[in-house]
């Protein structure tokens, strides 16, 4: 079983020191794989979509030239690996409680230019090929899918059961909607692999935020080792301290008793290494 980490929102506006407050003491023993939001729009009050709100100019990451050193000396590393989050990560707000994501709610035309945009940025600036995206707020449509497509062939996200009009009647589709009824009624959870929709292939990640229980996040990651699938956990770096952090470290402590595999996001796409073929091992 691989194990990776994901972390969201580094951007123009996140200081090195709070990533190394979060990662310094993981770095050396497992990578970290951060989505990295290219031109980022200034958020406020995160994690309350009451008073959630944004700013209304971008910022592009590489005026951020600490941030950058931090992230290429890493890069060389291999410590960390760098996905795609997004353009400028903005929410359009549709009531007092519910904001739309980025890659839901723009049309389709403008996210294909500004998902070009955004990977050219990122591959320029970091020197790193970028090969993954992330959808802000782990929302994505099929529009968002296919704009995305192009420049991006391994998407983190599921397809939404909620976006029903997003169902066309094409085998992969079909196939990916009956594969996540299938996982939702079986386990109670998402299916263990997104399956191939419009062109990308989709990986879930289990998102552990300040609501995340303790039962819930070892009940996914023990479902994962039981049928031998690989786990993703998704952080925002911001919001890993107090509760969130020491149920993230005791999360790495049981994957490595259980003798996991850390890895990058990234390489969850790749088939596993052909049998009788050392795997490597790392410990937390």
């Amino acid at each position: 079983m691989r194990f990776a980490i994901r972390d969201d929102d580094a951007s123009y506006f996140t200081r090195p020191e709070q990533l190394d407050q979060v990662w310094s003491r993981i770095l050396p023993y497992a990578p970290v794989s951060l989505a990295v939001t290219p031109f980022a729009v200034e958020a406020f009050h995160l994690g309350d979509p009451e008073r959630f709100h944004q700013g209304n100019q971008a910022q592009a990451l590489n005026k951020n030239s600490d941030l950058v050193d931090w992230m290429r000396q890493r890069l060389v590393r291999g410590s960390i690996s760098v996905m795609c989050h997004g353009h400028t990560h903005e929410y359009k707000r549709v009531a007092q409680d519910r904001l739309l994501a980025e890659y839901v709610w723009k049309p389709s035309a403008r996210l294909a230019l500004e998902t070009r945009e955004s990977k050219r940025h990122l591959e320029n600036t970091l020197r790193v090929e970028v090969s993954t995206f992330v959808p802000p707020g782990n929302s994505i449509s099929r529009a968002g899918l296919v704009a995305v497509g192009p420049y991006f062939p391994n998407v983190l996200a599921t397809l939404s059961l909620r976006r029903w009009r997003d169902l066309r009647m094409e085998w992969s589709c079909l196939s990916g909607y009956a594969r996540r009824l299938y996982c939702q009624l079986r386990y109670g959870a998402p299916a263990l692999d997104g399956g191939r929709v419009a062109g990308v292939q989709l990986f879930p990640s289990f998102s552990l935020t300040a609501q995340t229980s303790w039962s819930a996040l070892v009940q996914r990651f023990e479902l994962c080792h039981d049928l031998e699938a690989d786990f993703i956990v998704a952080v925002h770096y911001w919001e890993v301290r107090g509760g969130v952090r020491d149920m993230l470290g005791r999360l790495l402590e049981l994957a490595s008793r259980r003798g996991c595999e850390f890895a990058h996001c990234q390489d969850l796409f790749r088939p596993l290494p052909a049998p009788g073929l050392e795997l490597s091992r790392a410990g937390v």
